[in-house]
């Protein structure tokens, strides 16, 4: 699979730009401000409807327009295929192969991508709500059935919330019938979430031996709000919310639950956040990435597209040098750098995109 034509319309600032890519390897640079991370931010965004830098569309929305547009053409399996997003207005106009579809969601899939970035250092340093964003959205990619548990959990939840911050009294029927579908919807995504986090970590062992001379010892472990035999059984779910709906009545909000769940990171059994220097961790996240992108080809059967952000920044010469090495084993990969700089500068299956108020491709 790859991605084959890009064209943006009114997207950041990119008022109209057109770029055709090669299947392997393809350079973006220039000057920082420029917008090359934008390219990638339109590439995700294609993926999974989301973009990595914002939750709100409205600032994809380049200054003085009033709508943005991103056009794909890619090959997968053979055959030549198109995405087309329209945004305008809280408007939405997605279509793809002439089909129109109804939600964001329903990109999940079909050009599954990985997002590298520097940013992913708060997967390490950040809150809660920046892991379980990642494990939901790598999950999405690979499991229609995780999208439409995760959508029936917060929508049940929304809903659970509503009637616990009402000054009147819990109407028990209606209580228990949301607490029913967030048990239902918790056992599957806490299962899957387990399993994933399992899997990340085995995976970015075997990557970390590659990028580092003293095979570090990297771990991941998933917490959840409920012991094992309990998120394995609905019904226990439910009792478990049963018994913490008074204090939640007082507070107005759930307390448990996939909403308030998180993995850690350990290095030796110690906390990455605490215990380990900036090399490290940077790391841990290139190791991290690579286990996703291999998860994901090999539970789709296709080669994921990689978009690596600022790639200059993620590790050391001798690091860097080895992950160069590396992308170029891992079907099409977009890099940004500010510096034309790159092992395979010269190679055929490279080819540089030089960003000036301009476009050069080289």
């Amino acid at each position: 699979m790859y991605l084959k034509h890009l064209h943006l319309k009114n997207f950041r600032n990119h008022l109209d730009l057109s770029l055709d890519f090669h299947p392997k390897v393809n350079l973006i640079t220039g000057d920082n401000g420029i917008g090359k991370t934008n390219i990638l931010e339109a590439i995700h965004f294609l993926s999974t409807g989301k973009s990595f830098r914002t939750s709100c569309l409205d600032e994809l929305i380049c200054h003085g327009s009033s709508f943005f547009y991103i056009e794909a053409q890619f090959v997968k399996e053979s055959i030549e295929q198109t995405i087309k997003i329209g945004y305008e207005k809280k408007k939405k106009h997605i279509e793809y192969n002439s089909s129109k579809l109804n939600s964001f969601s329903n990109l999940l899939g079909i050009l599954p991508s990985v997002i590298f970035a520097p940013k992913d250092i708060s997967l390490v340093m950040g809150v809660p709500s920046e892991r379980r964003r990642f494990l939901n959205i790598y999950l999405s990619q690979t499991d229609p059935l995780y999208v439409h548990y995760l959508q029936r959990y917060s929508k049940c939840l929304e809903q659970r919330n509503f009637l616990l911050k009402s000054k009147k009294p819990l109407d028990l029927t209606e209580m228990r019938c949301f607490e029913h579908e967030l048990s239902m919807a918790s056992t599957y995504l806490i299962k899957k979430r387990v399993e994933g986090i399992e899997k990340l970590s085995q995976k970015l062992k075997q990557h970390i031996k590659n990028l580092t001379d003293n095979h570090e010892l990297f771990d991941m472990k998933y917490h959840s709000s409920f012991a094992p035999d309990v998120f394995e059984d609905p019904k226990l779910l439910a009792q478990e919310y049963e018994k913490i709906r008074h204090k939640e009545k007082v507070l107005g909000s759930t307390l448990i639950g996939p909403h308030r769940e998180d993995f850690g990171i350990y290095l030796e059994k110690q906390s990455v956040k605490s215990f380990c220097s900036e090399g490290q961790k940077r790391s841990f996240l290139t190791a991290l990435k690579l286990a996703e992108w291999r998860l994901v080809a090999s539970d789709l059967l296709v080669s994921p597209l990689l978009c690596v952000d600022d790639l200059g920044v993620h590790l050391d010469e001798k690091r860097h040098t080895l992950l160069e090495q590396k992308l170029t084993k891992l079907g099409q990969v977009f890099i940004t750098s500010p510096k034309k700089t790159f092992s395979l500068e010269g190679d055929p299956q490279l080819k540089v995109f030089q960003l000036r108020s301009e476009l050069q491709i080289v």
